[in-house]
């Protein structure tokens, strides 16, 4: 009887021994788990339960460093003077530049409807009365940017008939130098989304094209102008970056703009756009060439979400011997802003953006 008394206290021990052990091991995989969350959640840059001081948010908005007070012909005429002045035809070493329109087949009639808003006096790519002269015309053209329509499959006859029928019987079409149109010839594989508007991009860099220029405003259909005038300010915008930089730049765009954007990872809140003015230096092809190497383990061939795997590369520590030196290549400015999807006041970004020429969404709740 001793014997089984003990061999029971024994095993009761020993149970006690391994339940209290086991319940150690839970309680230290929980406060793992809670540090990895914690940790995950600072990496993304996430927090849904951060209230924004809307008051602060508003009065930067509405905050501007000056009132503009011109009228619209004013400040387009003086973009003109700026572009016939001394400086800027002799001083400033010459340009060619393009406005690409990329798009999907499927997607012309929405390519056509962007076009057709430029047709709009306020919309237009500039004031084709100033062109009249033919003195002021022979200054200007050779600064003005070639248009070039770009599709993600081969040639179609039928598309290329349309836009060029649109774009003749538009008054417009004396602000652009030459009309063009180009194909990505993507498989059936290379396409779709979001893998086809990356691989369309990374292509333009492949044709031969596009070392006729150098920079191009990648334009897809959904970004909007919300001022006349837009094409001569990226002729602006490109020259006098440089120029006051006295050196080339990668990519000027615009970062995230919607109000809840601070709830998003924070590669998502601080890359620029794609929808911007882009190099075709040698320099931005081999960084091109760096980030599509950096991505091939994950993705295989191509890449997803092009703009935003810029930034990612950049922000990758490992990547910092490149990043340190080109990162200052990518400027943030507003001439566009980018709402994507997410609503916006047209009304109020002409208030209080004076620079902002486009806007990158089709959500426009002055529009409803």
């Amino acid at each position: 009887m001793r014997n089984h008394r003990d061999g029971t206290g024994q095993n009761n021990k020993y149970i006690r021994l391994v339940y209290y052990h086991k319940r150690k091991l839970y309680i230290i995989l929980f406060l793992a788990l809670l540090i990895l969350f914690i940790i995950r959640s600072l990496g993304d840059g996430r927090n849904d339960n951060v209230q924004l001081n809307t008051n602060i948010s508003i009065q930067f908005d509405r905050f501007n460093v000056y009132t503009p007070t011109e009228t619209y012909d004013k400040e387009e005429d003086s973009l003109y003077s700026l572009m016939m002045s001394d400086y800027f035809q002799s001083k400033l070493l010459y340009k060619n530049l393009a406005v690409v329109i990329p798009f999907p087949e499927k997607h012309l009639e929405k390519t056509l409807n962007a076009i057709k808003r430029w047709d709009q006096v306020d919309r237009m790519p500039c004031d084709p009365s100033l062109l009249v002269n033919g003195k002021v015309y022979s200054k200007l053209s050779k600064f003005l940017p070639d248009l070039i329509f770009y599709t993600n499959f081969g040639r179609n006859q039928k598309i290329i008939d349309q836009i060029t029928d649109l774009i003749n019987e538009s008054q417009w079409k004396q602000c652009f130098k030459s009309l063009q149109f180009i194909h990505a010839n993507l498989t059936e594989e290379e396409d779709g989304y979001p893998r086809g508007p990356a691989n369309q991009f990374v292509k333009f860099y492949d044709m031969p094209i596009s070392r006729d220029y150098q920079y191009f405003f990648y334009m897809e259909n959904d970004v909007v102008p919300i001022r006349r005038g837009w094409v001569l300010e990226i002729v602006r915008l490109t020259y006098m970056t440089e120029a006051t930089r006295r050196r080339p730049f990668m990519a000027i765009g615009s970062t995230v703009r919607e109000k809840e954007a601070f709830k998003r990872k924070v590669i998502q809140r601080f890359h620029v756009n794609g929808n911007a003015i882009w190099s075709t230096s040698e320099q931005m092809r081999k960084f091109l060439t760096l980030v599509q190497e950096y991505y091939q383990p994950h993705y295989g061939k191509g890449l997803m979400w092009y703009d935003g795997e810029f930034f990612e590369y950049l922000l990758d520590s490992r990547n910092w011997l490149v990043s340190s030196v080109i990162y200052q290549d990518f400027i943030f400015y507003d001439f566009l802003q980018n709402y994507s999807q997410w609503p916006y006041n047209e009304t109020l970004i002409k208030q209080d953006f004076p620079s902002t020429y486009l806007i990158h969404g089709l959500n426009n709740i002055n529009s409803k």
